[in-house]
């Protein structure tokens, strides 16, 4: 009788620890959400975007990133923009961008580093790519809890451009954002991308 007990008592410590381990880190998590000590529920409801572009010269791509900056500015959202190529500002990007806001690449597509070192000092939990090469190269050394989305408008060059690079990097890519039906159909059928990401 004794040794049943103990066979018994030494099964129970040896896999109901873990559980239990489990259970009171549950307990815990639970208590520090309600009070608010951990700080997850302001981290999850305030919204740091960063917005990565090729340049300010008017295109598809630039237009609707200045869309979205004309949104993101009036819901009072905080925002960045990381340009690739430098070129005077349209007048709309000048009234409606403080330049504060503004961080350009150091080498035109090549700065992937400059990018990242960007990340790690803003501390975005949104990045928004509006074709930008430098991102598509950064984007596997990202931390994983930012949400990528990806804007893409044309299938362009004969290596089709950006919709490529777009689907080679899905895995790091949490929304894939496409303008019509034929684009996102090359994105599923011929380029691979999983439908549910399109």
């Amino acid at each position: 009788m004794i040794l049943f007990e103990k066979f018994q008592y030494n099964f129970r410590c040896k896999f109901s620890m873990p559980y239990y381990k489990n259970y009171i880190r549950q307990i815990e998590f639970i208590r520090q959400l309600n009070t608010k000590a951990s700080g997850l529920q302001n981290k999850n409801s305030s919204k740091r975007v960063l917005i990565c572009i090729h340049s300010f010269e008017w295109g598809g791509a630039e237009r609707f990133a200045f869309e979205t900056i004309s949104y993101l500015i009036e819901k009072g959202i905080d925002f960045h923009v990381f340009v690739e190529k430098k070129v005077t500002l349209p007048h709309e990007f000048i009234n409606t961008i403080d330049s504060n806001k503004i961080t350009y690449a150091n080498e035109y597509q090549k700065s992937p580093k400059q990018l990242l070192d960007l990340i790690h000092v803003y501390k975005p939990n949104i990045l928004h790519i509006h074709h930008s090469y430098s991102s598509y190269l950064a984007l596997e050394n990202m931390p994983r809890e930012i949400f990528v989305l990806d804007s893409l408008h044309i299938v362009e060059y004969s290596n089709g451009g950006y919709p490529y690079l777009s689907a080679e990097k899905t895995r790091y890519i949490n929304l894939h954002h496409v303008i019509s039906e034929g684009l996102s159909d090359i994105l599923i059928n011929q380029l691979g991308v999983a439908k549910h990401n399109v």
